[in-house]
Formats: structure tokens, C-alpha cells, sequence
């Protein structure tokens, strides 16, 4: 992580520690694509910020879900959304941390790439829409999603 991205990354997770409630965390780590070129930081920038949740911010190490390469499929991404979304309450806070490969279409709509999606296909890709509708359908007081992508 930049300095800059550090230290605004600290500033949101003050503003989420300062409110009551539960503090959740789902993390998706790809470096292993069956189909994409490896990437060499991915699981271990999530494994950071997790044990940065934990170490110095009120994080609880039971509502957080960490998804990292062959477990980084599709189905088992929006199940992890579905799962963390369920027990969300108007107290509760929730981040969302993506990094792997991601896609941008002619429309500027963006995608996350599962770990099976293969190249020049968008058949598996999760659109930032849906994403977006887990958010918006949660409980939660606040939910910050980070889309960490390589568009190579």
C-alpha cells in the first residue's frame, strides 16, 4: 500500500471503529488464475488489512470471511455476500476488499474476475452493479467496498 492510500484508508476505518455495532470484513484475494496471468500481492495485501482489522480496530476475527485464490469462484463470492449481508444491522459495519484482476467494458461498467473466469470472457465476471445491490440491500450503518484491480 502508497502512503496516501494508507493514510485514507486509516481515516475511513476511524470513522468506521467510531460507531456501534459490529465491525465485519469479507476479503477476496486472487495471485492463482486458472486462466489470467498471475499476480504476486493480491492474498497478501488482504491478509494485511485483516490483520490490521483485527490488531487495531474493532474487528472480531468470527465475522470475517476471507476468500483467496481456488476458493475465490464466482459461486462462492456472491455466497460470501449473501452469508456477511444476512446478520447485518443498522449498528453494524461492514468492509468489502477486493483484489485480483478486474475488466472494464466499452461502457465503463466494471467487473471482478472470479479465479475460473477465463481470458476475453465476461460469462463469470461479477459486475460492480451486483455488488453494489448487496450493499444497498444490507442493513448496515456503512459498508466501504475496495476494488484493488489489475486491469492488465
Amino acid at each position: 500500500m502508497n502512503i496516501t492510500r494508507d493514510v485514507e484508508f486509516r481515516t475511513r476505518l476511524t470513522l468506521l471503529s467510531s460507531e456501534k455495532g459490529k465491525y465485519y470484513f469479507l476479503g477476496i484475494g486472487i495471485d492463482k488464475y486458472e486462466h489470467h496471468k498471475t499476480l504476486n500481492n493480491a492474498v497478501e495485501d488482504i491478509k494485511a488489512v485483516k490483520n490490521l482489522l483485527i490488531e487495531k480496530y474493532q474487528f472480531e476475527s468470527s465475522p470475517l470471511i476471507f476468500l483467496k485464490d481456488k476458493a475465490a469462484t464466482r459461486t462462492e463470492i456472491l455466497h460470501a455476500l449473501s452469508i456477511i449481508s444476512k446478520p447485518l444491522t443498522e449498528q453494524d459495519n461492514l468492509l468489502i476488499y477486493y483484489a485480483g484482476h478486474g475488466m472494464l467494458d466499452e461502457h465503463n461498467d466494471g467487473y471482478l474476475i472470479p479465479v475460473e473466469e477465463k481470458r476475453e470472457s465476461r460469462g463469470l465476471a461479477i459486475e460492480f452493479d451486483t455488488i453494489k445491490k448487496f450493499i444497498t440491500n444490507s442493513r448496515a450503518r456503512n459498508v466501504l467496498f475496495i476494488a484493488d484491480c489489475c486491469y492488465a
